[in-house]
C-alpha cells in the first residue's frame, strides 16, 4: 500500500494531482514502466448532503456531448482540452460528460482543470419491459459497460458520481439494474464514489422507486419545457416532494434547459428557462451565493443541457448549447449563465461559512411562519409547511370557500423548528375533496395566519 504523508487535497479550486511511476525490472534492467496522475480527496454523504473533503458542496455546471462539427466524435486531444477551458470559462465547476463515457483524456484534463464530474454508460430511454429484461437476463451489455466505465477511470479524482442510466421509463427492471452493479461495486472494488441515475421528472414522478437504491437522487427537469407547471413552480416544488419521499439523500439536477433553434428565434425562451429554472434550483442548494450554508438544502449539483449545439443523428442540429458548434458565438444565454455562476464558482462549491443572524434577539430558532403553497400537478397531493419559533401548541387546519373546516392536519404541542404536513394524507379525505380553492389556518398561542392554496387533481 502507498502511503502519502499530508497530501494536499483535491478540489475544484486547488486540483492538486501526483504523478506516480512504477518501473518493473530485472537485474537491473527495466521492462516496463508506467505513470498516471492521481489526485487524494474525500467523497461522501451526510445525510441529504454531499461533502467533498468533508465539507458541505454544490456545483454549478454543463454537460457536454462528445461531438464536433469539423471532427464528429474523433476529436483531437487539444480539441477536448480547448472544450473543457470554454466551459470552465463559463463559471462551471461541475461537467456532466452526456450519455457515455468519453475519451479518457476528457478526465485527466477535467482532473487538471478542477472539474467534478459526472460519468455515465449509454443506456438511455430503455423504456419497454422488454429492453431491460433482454439486458439484465441475457446479454448483460450495460452490466459489462458499466465495469468498463469504473475500471478504466477508477483513478480520475474528478470523477464524483457514476450515472447508470437516462431518462429510462421500466421502474422496476431499472431499479433491478441499478442496484445489481452498485452491489457489485460497493463488494468487489469499492472507490467511494456516489452511484445513481439521471432519471426523467415525469417518469414516473419525484418519488421514483428506483431512486431507493442510489446514493443520490439525480433528474433531468424541463419543467415548462416537456412537461407541466411553470419552470419556477415546478421544478421547485418537484424537488419539495423528492426531498420529501427520500430525505436522506443529496440530490442532482442533471439537466435543464431550452433550445435557441437554429434561426435564433427562441433565444428570448432560452433566457428565460434558465433564469426560472435555477431561481428554483438555488433555493434547494447546500448553500447561497456567498457561500453560506444551508442546513435545509439538499441539491449538489446542477447542470445546463449542454454547453455546445451539436448536431443531430438524422438531420439539422440541436440548439440548447449556451454556446454555438463553433465554440465561439455566444448566445443571448451565455452572459446570463456566466453572472449567475459566478459566486458559486468563486467559491469552489464548498460552503464556507453559516450565515450570521442579523441580532441576538433572533437566535438560532425559526420565526412563525406559515408558508405559502404553490399546486404541483404532477401530485394530487400538496405540501404545506409551516415553522414554530418554541414549543407550544399548534393547530393546523384546511377550509373549505365557506370557512367550514375539513379538517384538522396538526393539533399538537410542537417543538421549535420547521415542519411539512402532506394534504391530503394518505387518501384519507381526497376522495371526498375537488379540485379547487382552500384555506389553510395555523394558529397557535401566539400567531395567527391564514392562507390560500389550490388542490388540484
Amino acid at each position: 500500500m502507498l502511503t502519502v504523508q499530508n497530501p494536499k487535497l483535491w478540489s475544484p479550486q486547488n486540483p492538486n494531482l501526483y504523478v506516480l511511476h512504477v518501473v518493473v525490472s530485472k537485474a537491473g534492467e527495466v521492462i516496463d514502466e508506467f505513470h498516471t496522475q492521481f489526485g487524494i480527496r474525500t467523497a461522501k454523504t451526510q445525510g441529504n448532503k454531499f461533502l467533498l473533503n468533508g465539507k458541505p458542496a454544490f456545483f454549478v455546471g454543463l454537460a457536454r456531448h462528445e461531438d464536433h462539427p469539423a471532427y464528429g466524435r474523433s476529436i483531437p486531444l487539444e480539441t477536448i482540452y480547448d472544450d473543457l477551458v470554454k466551459i470552465k470559462n463559463l463559471n462551471a465547476n461541475w461537467l456532466r460528460t452526456a450519455h457515455y463515457p468519453n475519451h479518457p483524456f476528457t478526465y485527466l484534463a477535467a482532473d487538471r482543470l478542477g472539474f467534478v464530474v459526472m460519468e455515465e454508460i449509454p443506456v438511455w430511454q430503455f423504456d419497454s419491459n422488454l429492453a431491460w429484461v433482454l439486458q439484465n437476463l441475457l446479454r448483460h451489455i450495460h452490466e459489462q459497460m458499466f465495469k468498463e466505465m469504473v475500471f478504466r477511470d477508477y483513478n480520475r479524482p474528478s470523477i464524483i458520481t457514476w450515472s447508470t442510466s437516462n431518462e429510462c421509463l421500466d421502474v422496476d427492471n431499472r431499479r433491478t439494474f441499478i442496484q445489481r452493479v452498485q452491489q457489485e461495486l460497493n463488494r468487489l472494488y469499492p472507490d467511494g464514489r456516489l452511484t445513481g441515475q439521471s432519471a426523467a421528472a415525469d417518469r414516473p414522478g419525484p418519488d421514483d422507486p428506483s431512486q431507493a437504491v442510489c446514493d443520490f437522487i439525480g433528474w433531468t427537469m424541463y419543467f415548462g419545457v416537456f412537461h407541466g407547471s411553470t419552470a419556477y413552480t415546478g421544478t421547485k416544488y418537484f424537488l419539495v416532494d423528492a426531498n420529501l419521499a427520500y430525505p436522506e439523500k443529496p440530490v442532482i439536477n442533471t439537466e435543464f434547459g431550452y433550445w435557441s433553434s437554429e434561426n435564433s428565434s427562441t433565444v428570448g425562451m432560452q433566457v428565460e428557462i434558465f433564469n426560472e429554472t435555477f431561481r428554483a434550483l438555488k433555493q434547494r442548494a447546500v448553500m447561497d451565493s456567498l457561500g453560506n450554508y444551508d442546513c435545509c438544502g439538499y441539491l449538489m449539483a446542477t447542470t445546463w443541457w449542454c454547453a455546445f449545439d451539436w448536431y443531430r443523428m438524422t438531420e439539422g442540429f440541436q440548439s440548447m448549447g449556451v454556446l454555438r458548434m463553433d465554440r465561439v458565438t455566444e448566445k443571448p444565454v451565455t452572459p446570463v449563465l456566466k453572472a449567475t455562476y459566478l459566486p458559486y464558482f468563486k467559491k469552489g462549491g464548498i460552503a464556507t461559512k453559516v450565515k450570521e443572524r442579523a441580532s441576538a434577539a433572533s437566535s438560532s430558532l425559526p420565526q412563525f411562519v406559515l408558508y405559502q403553497n404553490y399546486p404541483n400537478p404532477f401530485n394530487p397531493a400538496t405540501s404545506i409547511s409551516f415553522a414554530v419559533q418554541k414549543k407550544t401548541p399548534v393547530k393546523l387546519t384546511v377550509l373549505d370557500m365557506t370557512g367550514r373546516e375539513i379538517a384538522v392536519l396538526v393539533d399538537e404541542v410542537k417543538n421549535a423548528g420547521h415542519y411539512h404536513v402532506t394534504f391530503p394524507d394518505n387518501g384519507r379525505t381526497q376522495q371526498h375533496l375537488p379540485s379547487g380553492v382552500y384555506f389553510y389556518k395555523l394558529v397557535t398561542d401566539e400567531f395567527t395566519d391564514v392562507k390560500k392554496m389550490i388542490l388540484m387533481k
